[in-house]
């Protein structure tokens, strides 16, 4: 039981791992309306 309850920790792991390119992609999007804004 023990066993399978780190295990279970170790697959929570790479998911927050996978959030994290996620708002890197974020900030280039808002690098993107600066550009904007100065046309504006």
């Amino acid at each position: 039981m023990i066993v399978d309850r780190l295990q279970i920790v170790n697959y929570q792991l790479p998911i927050t791992n996978y959030q994290l390119p996620i708002t890197n992609y974020q900030l280039p999007i808002t690098n993107y309306q600066l550009p904007i804004t100065n046309l504006n």
